[in-house]
């Protein structure tokens, strides 16, 4: 008795929301997405592994825009019936309106997961892919968006607008690459404040070129120890420690630091000596390495004269 009791409840159950299902069509066809919504909770209240009902609901939920609930649905739905195709294009459909609502939006950053989902949909989804690189192009992350055009480029039947993008990122790569390499010469010409220029003008065209900005820290940092004030090498400190931050391994802008730290005060040895020190550590084989050396050398020997001069 218990077993036909509850057939005929799963009976009902589904006469019922099959009920509903037509009554939420019918208003979603006339537009009322209100009564949609509202049918379709019910529903779902009454049957929640209703795949239709919230593949309705998200439908409904996208013509009043209120994107990230359809989200929600529509993602209920796909789960409870993983084959379907219509299920699966709606809710990429909306990965992408919902990206492209927040690239308008300037939320450049938060956009990247949605074309990730959509990816998760369609392994191989060009579109996808190219919308993920622009992205990055946005946001100036120019070597990202190149390995996401190239997987676009694969995956695409019309490369055309792709690989116009490519081009466009990989000339400028190009002409910064040309201005890195002039800034590198102006700076060993002591020529600071025109090598600043020049690397300044290599990451306009390429945002996330690390060589330019380490090179154009070190530049201003020499341009400042070159001026000379308390307040220039602390400036220079500064640009060094930044470049320092951009590539840790590098002894160079430690050594730099070190000649600066020695120079604003002669009498305070400990920063000098560290940063030297670091600079051998760092580079043992360097170019930086020996003049590092001589130099933190030379500090231990003041260091240990002025401690027997003063009785220390």
């Amino acid at each position: 008795m218990r077993f036909i009791s509850l057939s005929l409840l799963a009976v009902s159950i589904f006469i019922v929301s099959c009920g509903h299902l037509k009554m939420a069509r019918q208003k979603f066809d006339e537009k009322d997405y209100a009564q949609t919504i509202d049918i379709c909770r019910t529903s779902i209240e009454q049957d929640s592994t209703d795949a239709k009902a919230y593949f309705l609901l998200g439908s409904a939920f996208i013509e009043i825009d209120s994107l990230y609930q359809a989200e929600e649905a529509l993602e209920r739905a796909l789960y409870l019936e993983p084959d379907n195709e219509q299920f699966k294009q709606k809710l990429d459909g909306l990965y992408f309106t919902i990206a492209d609502t927040l690239i308008q939006n300037e939320a450049l950053r938060e956009a990247i997961p949605f074309y990730e989902k959509s990816l998760g949909l369609y392994k191989a989804n060009p579109s996808a892919f190219e919308k993920k690189a622009d992205v990055f192009t946005k946001m100036g992350k120019y070597d990202e968006a190149k390995s996401f055009y190239k997987k676009a480029l694969i995956n695409t039947t019309d490369s055309t607008r792709v690989l116009s993008k490519l081009d466009d990122l990989q000339t400028d790569e190009k002409t910064a690459r040309k201005l890195l390499e002039k800034g590198i010469r102006k700076r060993e010409t002591k020529q600071y404040e025109q090598a600043v220029v020049r690397f300044e003008k290599a990451l306009d065209l390429k945002p996330d070129f690390k060589e330019a900005k380490y090179q154009k820290h070190i530049a201003k940092g020499l341009n400042w120890y070159k001026q000379g004030s308390k307040s220039d090498l602390w400036e220079a400190i500064m640009q060094f420690g930044q470049a320092a931050a951009i590539y840790p391994s590098r002894g160079e802008p430690h050594y730099f630091m070190g000649l600066a730290y020695n120079k604003k005060d002669r009498d305070e040895y400990t920063n000098a000596i560290d940063e030297l020190d670091k600079a051998v550590a760092l580079n043992p084989d360097g170019p930086f390495a020996e003049k590092a050396r001589k130099k933190a050398t030379e500090i231990r020997k003041r260091k240990i004269k002025m401690e027997e001069f003063w009785g220390q």
